[in-house]
């Protein structure tokens, strides 16, 4: 049980985005009590932070929190694409210091041209991008993806038939085969640091997902060749010369025969991160050295899957699946919705992890536990 708000010693922190939990447990691990404001107010954030209600995400995050007094404050995915609201929230003292990159800095991190000169700088293959569409008789194929999203919503095959979004708020991105990671860094005393890399999951049928591009998850730590990291960590620190980075960031990318071709930069603390620290017990939002190095002590495998759904259901009562063991046991299921809350087909219903000793192992794991939390909402499908 959390300790009342009076008696509470530890420092506050303000985690605002579309989803806050994992980042609220990140928080409460390294020693703050978190206070979020975001889309859900799922059950298991209620049970580890001081939840703000929203209500009109995100535009009203400021109006929602002006009377909150914190210490730090930070945001999650996907604020970067509303940095006018980022803005605001840096604007009010009563929240402390922004433990993370200013929004200022986004436009420029969001930008696939910029993405593709620090490629370019770093030495590393760029992905080409173009604001026109692609002709016909071009013998690649292309992704059309919008200038703001998130978790891949919205991603697709290009196609010749017309768009239906305005030509301004898209791009085309020519589509690389190959695996796909993330990798995770922290800005320590201004000098970068790698956490680790995970294989990134997308489209998954069988969780779910109406997203050709849609998060499905990550598996992690990834071991790379020690050419490929180095190149990749060099990019980071490319990147915080051209730029005024702090706090956690990732980089996506996709692992070709040429190298690791760089697909977007994640400017906050990502939804790998926490895998990390299950695996290391080292609480990330310290903002301390990693011990040592960079490689686990132990080879187990960590993995997340987000679970979808396929009919219109209504959430059951899952209070008694919150984690109540100590904040570093990987639950069984995370990102619990409120009892009564309606979930339309291809929208998430929950988190799932898994723990073992192989990549394979792990995956296995996901998918039976995919199958009894799909039981437990009793929404399961011939």
């Amino acid at each position: 049980m959390r300790p009342s708000a009076a008696d509470d010693p530890r420092p506050r922190m303000l985690i605002v985005g579309c989803s806050t939990r994992a980042a609220a447990w990140s928080a409460m691990r390294a020693g703050y009590r978190p206070v979020c404001a975001d889309q859900f107010g799922d059950l298991d954030l209620h049970a580890v932070a001081d939840v703000i209600p929203v209500t009109h995400y995100p535009h009203s995050l400021p109006d929602d929190v002006n009377c909150v007094k914190t210490d730090q404050w930070m945001y999650t995915g996907a604020m970067e694409n509303h940095p006018e609201v980022l803005r605001r929230l840096a604007e009010m003292p009563q929240l402390g210091e922004l433990s993370g990159i200013a929004a200022a800095a986004l436009p420029k991190l969001r930008d696939p041209w910029f993405v593709q000169r620090l490629a370019n700088d770093a030495g590393l293959p760029s992905i080409p991008c173009r604001d026109t569409p692609p002709t016909n008789d071009e013998p690649s194929r292309w992704l059309l993806k919008p200038r703001r999203s998130g978790g891949g919503i919205g991603a697709r095959i290009a196609v010749s038939d017309p768009i239906s979004e305005q030509i301004a708020d898209v791009y085309w991105q020519r589509f690389i085969a190959g695996p796909v990671g993330s990798a995770v860094f922290q800005m320590i005393h201004q000098r970068v640091e790698l956490v680790g890399f995970t294989s990134l999951q997308c489209g998954l049928i069988e969780s779910g997902c109406l997203e050709p591009f849609g998060y499905g998850g990550n598996i992690g730590p990834w071991e790379l060749s020690d050419y490929d990291e180095q190149r990749l960590i060099a990019a980071a620190w490319k990147l915080s010369q051209m730029v005024r980075l702090g706090g956690m960031f990732g980089i996506d990318f996709v692992l070709t025969a040429a190298g690791p071709c760089l697909l977007e930069i994640n400017p906050r603390y990502t939804a790998s991160m926490e895998l990390f620290e299950f695996l290391r017990r080292v609480p990330l939002l310290s903002m301390n050295p990693m011990p040592n190095s960079t490689k686990p002590a132990c080879r187990a495998q960590c993995g997340k899957r987000i679970l979808y759904a396929r009919s219109r259901v209504v959430a059951p009562d899952l209070s008694r699946l919150i984690p109540r063991a100590s904040p570093w046991s990987l639950p069984l299921v995370a990102d619990l919705p409120q009892p009564g809350t309606i979930i339309e087909p291809g929208k998430p219903l929950c988190t799932i992890y898994a723990r073992g000793h192989s990549w394979q192992e792990v995956e296995r794991k996901l998918q039976r536990r995919m199958q009894r939390v799909r039981s437990t909402w009793g929404c399961l499908e011939g």
